[in-house]
């Protein structure tokens, strides 16, 4: 996910100061906190690292409405598992209109967000949503988009 921001034109203007990542997890669902749980330990031990010369600022954050992310203020926003369908659909509409790069794992997510990162055996496929990015004028350099799956 770190090395795919890089490709990521927009980044700068859409973090500021730094690059925020909000690891989002449906309140009451232990699933989507064990998710959130193992993205957070693995993008600690990326702290001192920058994106685009930025630094990196993580947070966790966790909703009973999808629709209460619309006060989270991240550049990228990792949603955990665990999200109905339904809820999906908000989570999208809610973190397209914020114009924040939603990035996801769970494979049933694919199609609804903006960056997935799916795991196919010992592979990790990098999966972008194109009318997912267009929505969150999320803009990816043309030579990524052409290692990364794309619908």
């Amino acid at each position: 996910m770190i090395r795919a921001l890089g490709y990521e034109r927009g980044l700068r203007a859409r973090a500021g100061n730094a690059v925020t990542i909000a690891v989002v997890s449906r309140d009451g669902a232990a699933a989507s906190t064990v998710d959130a749980d193992e993205v957070l330990v693995e993008l600690r031990k990326l702290a001192d690292a920058t994106v685009q010369g930025l630094p990196l600022r993580i947070s966790k954050v966790s909703v009973a409405d999808p629709r209460s992310l619309a006060q989270v203020r991240a550049a990228v926003i990792y949603v955990a598992s665990g999200f109905s369908p339904a809820e999906l659909l908000v989570v999208a509409d809610v973190l397209g209109a914020a114009k924040a790069l939603s990035v996801y794992r769970a494979p049933e997510y694919r199609g609804t967000l903006v960056l997935g990162v799916i795991r196919e055996g010992a592979i990790q496929r990098l999966v972008v949503d194109l009318a997912s990015a267009k929505s969150a004028t999320v803009k990816f350099d043309a030579m990524f988009l052409q290692l990364a799956l794309t619908k």
